[in-house]
């Protein structure tokens, strides 16, 4: 029982971090979309985009652990 839940929990935890990278590609889409039409971003399209990029960084290192 004990492997189940374990399995369970890891389990859980990808369908988490599979769910976050949608909703950071539906944010930072329109960015990057903006950044091909007009060569830049504004200073708060940087900021969004990096942070969005931080936190994908983050949700992939995560998904490598789990992995493991």
């Amino acid at each position: 029982m004990n492997e189940n839940y374990e399995l369970g929990y890891e389990n859980g935890q990808i369908a988490m971090l599979d769910a976050l990278n949608q909703k950071l590609t539906n944010i930072s889409e329109p960015l990057y979309r903006k950044l091909l039409k007009d060569g830049k971003l504004d200073s708060a399209g940087n900021a969004q985009l990096d942070v969005l990029n931080s936190i994908r960084d983050w949700q992939i290192e995560r998904i490598e652990e789990l992995h493991d």
